[in-house]
């Protein structure tokens, strides 16, 4: 890994946050936080975690909050087994090539509702808070990207090791690994090859200050059933496969 500038590093875990989440319920999606040991950002399905030493050249200790949930060390548990393959980025970015694309992006304004607060006091003094059309994206909830532009369709299945992926996570998994220069990851997972449905899958990067670990949600699919509700129906035929590569060495 080339030396990488703060913003880069501090992109790359944002990426695996939900910033619309609620921050009393759900606190550990909104930002990263600190716990044993590790700066980790995760929204519930994907989870980026680094090791304290390696994340400290980056950014300050007092910049984020210490929490003691979601368990992090049973989401990464897996992750500290012996891996057998590895995933490399540009085989990586050649399969997402192959996910369909889309011109247009999630409102960043009304974060894809296509409605918006407006404050507004009355001749009395009471405020109020009234729901209004956005009028950055005129209600659609979606903003076109500039001409020529496109990204993956969200939601669409990527099939990696017999599991199947969201596309939109196994993209930002993608955006990580070209933000911190990341060339290849081992794979890791708990899945029996006798069942179809795997809990718990993810990667695993080492520099000389410490790990770097992905982890993320496979998602089981029914025989002849619908993937996920998008843009039409997608089914296992319909998955992009991501080949993975034995270690070096």
């Amino acid at each position: 890994m080339k030396e990488i500038i703060s913003e880069d590093f501090k992109d790359a875990l944002l990426l695996a946050t939900d910033p619309d989440a609620s921050e009393e319920y759900f606190p550990a999606y909104v930002a990263p936080f600190w716990q044993d040991q590790k700066l980790v950002a995760t929204d519930g399905h994907l989870m980026v975690a680094v090791d304290e030493e390696l994340a400290l050249k980056y950014v300050s200790k007092p910049a984020y909050k210490d929490l003691d949930k979601p368990n992090v060390d049973e989401m990464l548990h897996t992750l500290s087994d012996d891996s057998k393959y590895d995933l490399r980025r540009d085989v990586l970015e050649k399969g997402i090539e192959a996910v369909p694309l889309k011109d247009y992006g999630e409102c960043e304004e009304c974060h894809g509702k296509g409605e918006v607060s407006v404050d507004y006091t009355a001749k009395n003094g009471e405020e109020y808070s009234l729901p209004a059309e956005c009028p950055i994206c005129s209600g659609t909830g979606r903003v076109y990207l500039h001409p020529g532009q496109k990204v993956p369709v969200d939601e669409f299945p990527v099939l990696i090791d017999g599991q199947y992926f969201r596309s939109d996570l196994i993209y930002k998994i993608l955006r990580i690994m070209q933000l911190l220069d990341i060339e290849r990851m081992s794979y890791h997972t708990d899945k029996d090859r006798d069942e179809e449905d795997y809990s718990k899958a993810g990667f695993r990067y080492r520099t000389d200050d410490g790990y770097i670990y992905i982890a993320v949600m496979p998602h089981g699919i029914d025989e002849g059933k619908a993937f996920w509700p998008c843009d039409k129906c997608l089914r296992k035929k319909d998955a992009v496969k991501i080949k993975l590569t034995l270690p070096l060495g």
